[in-house]
């Protein structure tokens, strides 16, 4: 076989390579945007125009990638669960004991959330702007990340670690809306450090959760 025609179909293989690379970097720029303007503004105030001038492009090129806001606004949805859970769900399933794993577990969220403010400000407030069927695409199990604290309070309530008295569903919102809050006002650079806020979390509640039993 003559090798005269390798050079050709290295080039379009090459050639196809650099626009595909091209084409994810400029959705990334994309969704960076658009989760920059969502947090600041909310959805409902963001146009799809303010999301072009932020990222640099002509309006009529964000639909090279998407149909409507609302596919940029699941795909947030759907990658900030999913980094969520990828942190979170190998400690929940870790063996050990309930009140170490939870310890862990809420460090990693408030890492997480002190890492990612502007995604956790928009899947706190603006997931619900999604459809039923188009959140259900985008998260499946919606609670999802919430069962995992579920769990780990519950083995702890059903070995002793934990006050058997406690409401788990309670616990776990009342624990998540405590870390989730965070973008509202911690800084980095701040007085508080993510690390002071993490332990000062893990103190109080888990403190609580034991009840006066383990005082």
């Amino acid at each position: 076989m003559s090798g005269g025609s390798e050079a050709p179909r290295r080039r379009r293989a090459s050639s196809r390579t650099s626009d595909r690379k091209a084409h994810d970097v400029r959705w990334a720029e994309i969704v960076a945007a658009a989760t920059a303007i969502f947090a600041e503004r909310g959805y409902d105030a963001t146009s799809l125009q303010d999301i072009a001038d932020r990222s640099g492009i002509l309006k009529g090129s964000i639909y090279h990638y998407i149909r409507a806001k609302t596919d940029l606004l699941a795909h947030i949805v759907h990658e900030t669960h999913e980094m969520g859970l990828r942190e979170v769900r190998p400690i929940a399933h870790a063996p050990g004991r309930p009140s170490d794993k939870l310890e862990r577990m809420i460090k990693a969220h408030v890492r997480f959330v002190c890492v990612n403010p502007e995604r956790t400000a928009v899947f706190a407030h603006d997931r619900k702007r999604l459809g039923l069927e188009e959140r259900r695409a985008a998260l499946g199990n919606e609670h999802a990340y919430r069962d995992l604290f579920e769990d780990v309070i519950a083995a702890g309530c059903a070995d002793g670690t934990f006050d058997p008295e406690l409401s788990v569903r309670l616990s776990a919102l009342h624990l998540l809306a405590a870390m989730n809050s965070l973008h509202r006002w911690w800084r980095p650079g701040g007085a508080i450090t993510s690390e002071q806020v993490a332990d000062h979390i893990v103190k109080t509640s888990l403190g609580g959760f034991r009840g006066t039993s383990h005082a």
